[in-house]
């Protein structure tokens, strides 16, 4: 795993472009500098505690980790990375209809290991639904890899 501190929108978008999952023909997404996502890259997304913000690492070490951003594994994937931080389909609703995870600024996910010795996990698998526009892969990571389910 590598750890990246840029843009993980942008490096996705190009991704996705790059392998023909994106049809615009010249976004200015891709004029930006950030480097085109790959396998393997990974980003750390935190949280302020005071504010709803969330950024990517390091951000000088500030706020909660809600999560982590991932190169997907669908080469046909239109986001090229996925950031899992809270899940869209969360069955535990505050009344509000936010996230109670969004709420208590923690993930939806169990992270455990570390990406400096690629043993990065994540409980319950990864699942980025069609149905709430995702791109459908499923799987796991474990151990600083991801496999389909």
């Amino acid at each position: 795993m590598r750890l990246r501190t840029d843009d993980f929108r942008t490096a996705g978008y190009k991704r996705a472009h790059k392998l023909g999952a994106r049809k615009e023909t010249s976004p200015p997404i891709l004029k930006k500098r950030t480097p085109v996502a790959k396998p393997g890259d990974v980003w750390v997304i935190r949280m302020a505690v005071e504010k709803d913000e969330m950024w990517t690492s390091p951000r000088k070490g500030k706020g909660a980790i809600v999560g982590y951003a991932l190169t997907c594994p669908n080469e046909a994937c239109p986001f090229g990375v996925h950031d899992w931080t809270w899940a869209n389909n969360c069955t535990a609703k505050t009344s509000q209809s936010r996230c109670q995870h969004m709420a208590e600024r923690r993930s939806c996910w169990d992270w455990t290991g570390s990406i400096k010795d690629d043993s990065l996990t994540a409980a319950p698998s990864l699942h980025s639904p069609t149905e709430l526009g995702g791109c459908g892969w499923h799987g796991w990571l474990r151990d600083g890899r991801l496999t389909p389910a």
